[in-house]
């Protein structure tokens, strides 16, 4: 397959023992024995520096909502030394059959809003680009990125798109996660365990932009709070947080985006982006 110009792309080519047609799901990769599965992921046009190694199975930095799985992988988001739009490996050599089973399932999470697209090559009709039903709408929460495939047969390269985005936004390197690459007949996106508003809302954070204290407002305990930075290293872990207001010392941190990660008493889990200045 020749790499496509200034872009980068994550291929997942997968293997399917059986070439028949088949209902039952699918399930091509979930990173619980610390490996991709039958994927062999190689990263290109990632920017200078760029290794296989940009791609990693760690613990699920965020254990919550639709994924509480321990494993996830990440790949590591370049963005400079000629980094392309699309980031992204290729695993090649292997096919994947769409006879019976039209829907592909991929849970993501990244730290921003973009398009996430999927695309099959290589088979009877040819090269096509599919674009998810529904968006990645929030940041720093695991969704069910769904992609209906119409097409019919074999293909022997499939693509992923995590961060569709051209031209290209970011000023510095991001982490993105995804895990349980799934091919079943089901339309609608897993959406069992999201947090809702109603938990949210019980929780504030002030100042978004934080200069030296981060303010936690709780209406009742948090068992846990633990703050990651952008290349997905805990800084910082509090346990049983009385309800009403506690602070967090920031000023010796690094300027930049965090992800703060809170589990309620109540074993509700909420994730919150904040900026320190």
């Amino acid at each position: 397959m020749k790499k496509i110009t200034l872009s980068s792309m994550l291929f997942f080519a997968m293997i399917v023992a059986n070439t028949n047609a088949y209902s039952q799901d699918q399930l091509l990769m979930d990173c619980e024995d610390g490996t991709t599965g039958t994927l062999t992921l190689n990263v290109f046009a990632n920017g200078a520096g760029e290794s296989n190694a940009d791609v990693t199975i760690v613990d699920n930095p965020s254990v919550s909502g639709i994924n509480t799985s321990a494993k996830v992988a990440q790949f590591l988001r370049r963005t400079g030394g000629g980094a392309a739009s699309y980031t992204g490996a290729y695993s090649g050599g292997q096919v994947v059959d769409f006879t019976t089973n039209k829907y592909v399932h991929v849970k993501v999470l990244k730290t921003k809003v973009s398009p996430v697209k999927f695309k099959i090559e290589g088979g009877p009709s040819g090269n096509r680009e599919i674009a998810s039903t529904e968006p990645y709408a929030t940041a720093d929460v695991w969704q069910d990125m769904v992609f209906l495939i119409t097409e019919t047969g074999i293909y022997p390269t499939v693509v992923f798109f995590p961060d569709f985005e051209d031209p290209l936004t970011d000023s510095g390197d991001i982490m993105v996660y995804f895990d349980d690459i799934v091919i079943n007949n089901i339309a609608t996106p897993t959406t069992l365990g999201l947090n809702s508003n109603t938990t949210k809302s019980k929780i504030a954070l002030y100042p978004s932009a934080v200069k030296n204290e981060l303010n936690i407002n709780a209406v009742s305990k948090i068992s846990s709070l633990s703050i990651y930075n952008m290349q997905g290293k805990k800084v910082y872990v509090g346990k049983n947080l009385a309800a009403g207001t506690n602070q967090v010392n920031m000023s010796s941190y690094s300027k930049g985006m965090y992800v703060v990660k809170m589990v309620t008493e109540n074993g509700e889990k909420i994730s919150q982006k904040i900026v320190k200045n």
